[in-house]
């Protein structure tokens, strides 16, 4: 059997069925031919011209069907034609099975200019110990008709071409043809064989040997390209965002990565005066530092607080007017309650994200903070509650004259991939419509038992393999027992622990947060180190939808 590149017909030639007789073609040579004899199916060449004529340089591209190596008779350059072939007045016609008659390039040229390419501009280059006239007479063309049979050509005057060309009737004994070939050819020159060293030469220039690493980044930034460019909003949370304008109390609910926190910041940009604060508030501390940071460029009096932060403005506020309080009774809302009744201080627009999170008694208490001609937007997430007991959609609009309720059904940070992920174990979660384009397959990686030196090395590998920075990767883990032992753990190897921050606005290293702290935040990619199992879905479906494009978790074998 003869070696043939590629080993298989490739799948376009397989289903085209203008291309059956090349199929032909090539099975009889893999099938048929002796195994010293190397074919190689569809070899492009190109060549440099020059117009003898203006000398302006152009280049001619072509394709040779079969180049077949043959080291003890020389090189056969073979081009294939289907269908019942007929010359007349010098052109070339190819008729089918349904007797539609099509006019074809001269198979005989094109087997010569392909012959002449190898020779001039490929082999001649490369076997510098050949000299071309040697070449010449070693490497040889030939045309075969697979589909047609020898007598039906009819008055053929042309010899040489007779000589040279195959036909369905050699297709049972396809060695004796190609042998035939080279002794008609080269019976008064005398043969030329092509050495071991010769051979791995051709070898290398008509199947070219090498690897290019398979770029995983190109996937992540795909989706990556997509998030960058900020908030893009559907046609829904367009009409969300400016609806906003019409209703001074509003409730926004939408699952992770519907792009809460982004119309969110969109009406305090929007509505914002310059002249009342426009005050952003959360009860996580680690979020509203980052907001702080990604937004520390908007023009408009825009604040961001964590909810305890906001507490002590309202304390230095009451201060300011000579208020007296006693902190040791006094409750939040009781604290609130002061501030409206003997303070001025107002909000424009007022919106308290992750509410979900605040006790439900302090919510309408926040709400009178902002004026009557204000806004305040409350954005609800009630499957990320793992603070307080859970309270309803129902009760929340009844708590402080919702105006309107709106529902976020496109998600705007996660890959399909994701998504896909942790609705499928947690099956409780809303379905949401993914809008960014397919990321990489989520890395899974199995350990026997969590081995912290372990971290070391799956950092590293995806820093590698998807050309990351530190800083875009967060390590999450499940709580703040968890996250004190891998603390403790990674200050005693020296290299984990130059790469781990446990701060997170430290924004040169990557940075481990547990469940709680991670509510609200995004990373390019995400690796859970604790196992995954153990969290409640609520958990799994926080960590799990903080990851934009790469998410990655370790599953630990028993």
């Amino acid at each position: 059997m003869a070696n043939i590149y590629p080993k298989q017909i490739p799948l376009e030639v397989e289903k085209d069925p203008k291309r059956k007789a090349e199929r032909i073609l090539f099975n009889c040579f893999k099938e048929l031919l002796d195994d010293q004899i190397t074919i190689y199916y569809s070899r492009n060449w190109r060549d440099f011209q020059i117009n003898k004529k203006n000398k302006n340089s152009y280049f001619i591209n072509g394709e040779a069907d079969f180049v077949i190596v043959w080291p003890d008779y020389g090189i056969l350059v073979v081009e294939c034609k289907g269908g019942g072939i007929e010359i007349k007045e010098g052109n070339f016609f190819s008729t089918d099975r349904n007797f539609q008659k099509i006019e074809i390039k001269d198979p005989y040229k094109q087997a010569y200019n392909s012959r002449y390419r190898i020779i001039e501009h490929i082999l001649y280059k490369k076997l510098l110990h050949r000299d071309k006239f040697e070449l010449s007479q070693s490497i040889l063309d030939g045309v075969f008709f697979p589909q047609s049979s020898r007598s039906n050509w009819g008055k053929f005057d042309i010899d040489q071409k007779i000589q040279k060309t195959g036909y369905e009737d050699d297709l049972n004994n396809i060695t004796a043809w190609i042998k035939s070939i080279f002794k008609s050819s080269l019976s008064e020159k005398g043969l030329r064989s092509f050495s071991i060293n010769d051979c791995e030469i051709i070898h290398q220039i008509f199947e070219p040997e090498g690897a290019c690493e398979f770029a995983f980044n190109t996937e992540l930034k795909e989706s990556e390209n997509f998030f960058a460019k900020g908030i893009n909003p559907s046609l829904l949370q367009s009409k969300i965002i400016s609806q906003l304008r019409y209703s001074s109390r509003c409730l926004i609910y939408g699952s992770a990565g519907t792009g809460k926190t982004l119309i969110g910041i969109d009406a305090l940009n929007r509505f914002s005066d310059g002249e009342r604060d426009s005050v952003y508030i959360c009860n996580s501390q680690i979020l509203a530092n980052s907001l702080k940071n990604k937004y520390r460029n908007i023009s408009k009096k825009i604040e961001f607080y964590s909810y305890l932060e906001f507490n002590q403005k309202l304390i230095e506020i009451l201060k300011s007017h000579e208020v007296p309080i006693d902190l040791s009774s006094d409750s939040d809302t009781a604290l609130i309650d002061l501030v409206i009744r003997k303070t001025t201080y107002r909000c424009k627009t007022l919106v308290l994200d992750e509410l979900q999170d605040f006790p439900v008694n302090i919510i309408p208490a926040l709400a009178r903070l902002s004026l009557k001609n204000g806004k305040f937007i409350g954005l609800f997430d009630p499957e990320q509650n793992i603070s307080y007991s859970s309270f309803s959609v129902e009760e929340l609009k009844n708590l402080y004259e919702f105006g309107n309720y709106y529902v976020l059904e496109d998600n705007v940070r996660n890959t399909p991939q994701i998504i896909s992920f942790y609705q499928n174990i947690c099956p409780s979660i809303n379905i949401v419509n993914p809008l960014s384009p397919n990321g990489p397959e989520n890395e899974v990686f199995e350990l026997e038992r969590k081995d912290i030196k372990k971290l070391d090395n799956l950092i590293n590998k995806i820093i590698k393999k998807y050309r990351l920075k530190s800083n875009e990767i967060i390590v999450i883990v499940k709580n703040q027992k968890e996250l004190s032992e891998l603390r403790f753990l990674s200050s005693k190897i020296t290299n984990l622990a130059s790469k781990l921050s446990f701060e997170f606005n430290d924004l040169n290293k990557v940075r481990v947060i547990d469940i709680q702290g991670v509510k609200g935040l995004e990373s390019k990619a995400v690796l859970i180190w604790s196992d995954y199992k153990s969290f409640n879905e609520t958990e799994k479906y926080i960590a799990m939808s903080r990851a934009r494009s790469l998410l990655a978790f370790i599953e630990i074998s028993p």
